[in-house]
């Protein structure tokens, strides 16, 4: 009889258990009930069921940081992410399943910590403002599907550094504007329209596949007058005799033989130091300058040295790179140009290689130091301190 009894609890014991693990797992199992594995998905998440589907509409009381959206929710297929509905989230990647079709106006506005998106290959279109402000995005690849980004899609997504456009034909305006991180895109020959003010940031390079420019691709699409190279599947220069190419993180601008440093992405941190020749395409080129605002708001950088292939700085060649509090210079220098140095408030220690003498030859431009910090100039022979 005790026996009996104890196989009684035992069984009893296991069935709750089974019943504990099937409602606490992380797996949708849709009512199945036929024990099979089903997927795993982020738990909490709100959905909203019309003409037999589901949309995902808040992330109502998820906690996961890397959202799983699932394919099905209650045996029904779940075909969108609705209006706004991980507006702000605190997340840090989104997967979303080849069910889902739409992703709708400002899914994800403002999620300032996502660095990550994974398409399914279901998606056929992106809303407005659907990755606005996504300030930790850094690469994104456009499903086949999408035909259309709209506006401002991943307008301020200023860490964005890598973008494939897909099947995509057209672009909205602002769409991708003020992607500070963002030095070079290739756009196909199919994008037959491009909105007006499309790309926008001071560092970019267009790569186009068309001969010239479009009758569908507003006039201000490139508004910044980026340099743009036509043809690009058989060019390699813009329209002024340019070639670019990125070494080691930095923008290089080549032409007749030398090689200068173009604008740089905002995201650069540290010290960084600049070779006096860079390679491309197996040949070797001098640095030979520092182009005009070259390394503007490169607000993370620390630290800088400059070869002595390099005569002169350029105006506002290092303005505003507020963290900037050490730099070294050549003594092939020549002139330091308007506001080169202007509002680098932290900078504290130049580092010249050559005497006093030498460095008071140099021609300073009015403002090459405007509101810079109290630096001192650490020449061969004597250190000098900011007048």
């Amino acid at each position: 009889m005790k026996k009996k009894l104890l196989v009684a609890i035992s069984a009893t014991a296991a069935l709750c258990c089974a019943f504990f693990l099937s409602a606490c797992g992380g797996k949708n199992d849709n009512g199945g009930g036929n024990g099979e594995e089903t997927e795993k998905y982020t738990q909490g998440l709100t959905f909203a069921e019309k003409d037999g589907a589901y949309s995902v509409t808040k992330i109502g009381t998820a906690k996961d940081k890397d959202i799983i959206i699932p394919s099905e929710y209650n045996q029904k297929p779940v075909t969108a992410i609705a209006d706004s509905a991980f507006f702000g989230c605190d997340m840090t990647s989104i997967t979303i399943p080849d069910s889902v079709t739409s992703i709708g106006d400002m899914a994800f506005y403002r999620c300032e910590d996502l660095t990550h998106v994974n398409f399914g290959n279901g998606v056929t279109s992106i809303g407005t403002q659907a990755f606005y402000m996504c300030l930790s995005l850094k690469d994104i690849a456009i499903p086949d599907g999408v035909t259309s980004i709209a506006d401002e899609t991943f307008s301020t997504c200023r860490n964005l550094a890598s973008v494939s456009l897909g099947g995509v034909t057209s672009i909205g305006k602002m769409a991708f504007y003020e992607c500070r991180s963002l030095t070079s895109i290739t756009i196909p020959e199919k994008v037959t329209v491009i909105g007006d003010r499309a790309f926008l940031n001071d560092i970019l390079t267009f790569y186009c596949e068309a001969e010239s420019k479009p009758d569908g691709w507003h006039t201000d699409w490139n508004y910044g007058l980026h340099p743009t190279v036509w043809n690009c599947k058989n060019n390699q220069t813009d329209e002024n005799g340019y070639a670019y190419t990125v070494v080691n993180g930095l923008n290089y601008a080549i032409k007749d033989g030398k090689a200068t440093l173009a604008s740089q992405p905002y995201n650069l941190s540290g010290n960084i130091t600049v070779p006096d020749t860079v390679t491309y395409n197996g040949n070797t080129y001098e640095v030979s300058a520092i182009n005009h605002e070259a390394f503007f708001y490169c607000k993370n950088l620390t630290g800088i040295t400059i070869p002595d292939s390099i005569t002169f700085l350029s105006e506002y060649a290092f303005s505003r790179c507020s963290a900037l509090t050490s730099i070294s210079l050549p003594n092939t220098l020549t002139r330091i140009s308007y506001s080169a140095f202007m509002e680098c408030s932290a900078l504290a220690d130049i580092t010249f290689d050559g005497t006093k003498d030498e460095w008071n030859k140099i021609e300073k431009a009015s403002f090459w130091d405007d509101t810079t910090g109290d630096y001192t100039v650490h020449c061969t022979d004597e250190d000098i301190a900011k007048i």
